[in-house]
Formats: structure tokens, C-alpha cells, sequence
């Protein structure tokens, strides 16, 4: 509550210039299955017809984790995380790197105005490495 407080003071100040300095992070976990099996599932059937018998997920079937970073134009960076794969501080310093680089092709200047960076407060956000390879940036 109380960074959204002082991001509201300044915007009051700053307008839409402030706005424009943010970047946000988001993570989702994105299901995937064997198209052949999806396929199968598909079926053309009249309005009144019985519903089908739905094919189980073959053992393929699985998640996987995107982190999208984006500002008010859009999307910066969409990173993939491979299957098994956790997000640890470690990674997280590595994603900042690319983004720093994604930033700087796609964004000319943003780096030099400061970057607001917005993320939740999951563990590797919060560690210190991250924070300092941050403010480093």
C-alpha cells in the first residue's frame, strides 16, 4: 500500500512521463498438450447431440512458466522457462540482463530516464542480488 501511495504522489507530479518509465513483470504457467490428442477430442455434432467422450492428456501433456515483461507499448520480452525449471535468483539476474538488452533495442532512452521496474514479491524478486543488479541497471 505504501509504494502504491508513493507512485500516486508521483504521478501527480510527474504526469504521464512517470507512466511511461514503467515496466511490469508477470509470470503464468502455460498448459500444453500433444495436438494430435487435442484433435482427436474435436468433433463436428449437432446442438442436440450427446456430448463426447473426451480423450485423457496424453503423457506429454504439461506446463510451463512465462515471464512477460511489458511497458505501455507493449510486450519488452517473453521469456520461456523449460519444463522442470524453477525461477531462483540466479535466473531471475540472467532474465534482468536480457531485459536490460531488450530494453535498449527496443526502447531508446528508457534506461537513461530510470526505469520503474514492477514485479510481485516472490522470493527472487525480493533477494538482494536481484535488487542490486536492479539499481545497478
Amino acid at each position: 500500500m505504501g509504494v502504491s501511495f508513493q507512485h500516486l504522489l508521483r504521478y501527480r507530479t510527474e504526469g504521464n512521463n512517470f507512466l511511461s518509465r514503467i515496466v511490469a513483470c508477470d509470470e503464468t504457467r502455460c498448459h500444453f498438450f500433444d495436438p494430435a490428442t487435442k484433435q482427436m477430442s474435436m468433433e463436428w455434432r449437432h446442438s442436440g447431440s450427446p456430448r463426447p467422450k473426451k480423450n485423457s492428456s496424453s503423457i506429454q501433456a504439461g506446463k510451463v512458466t512465462l515471464t512477460c515483461f511489458f511497458d505501455e507499448n507493449g510486450p519488452l520480452m517473453l521469456e520461456w522457462l523449460e519444463t522442470g525449471g524453477t525461477i531462483n535468483a540466479n535466473r531471475l539476474c540472467d532474465t534482468l540482463r536480457k531485459l536490460k538488452t531488450a530494453i535498449t533495442n527496443r526502447r531508446c532512452g528508457l534506461l537513461s530516464k530510470g526505469v520503474i521496474l514492477l514485479q510481485d514479491n516472490a522470493r527472487p524478486h525480493v533477494a538482494n542480488v536481484c535488487k542490486d543488479l536492479t539499481q545497478q541497471f
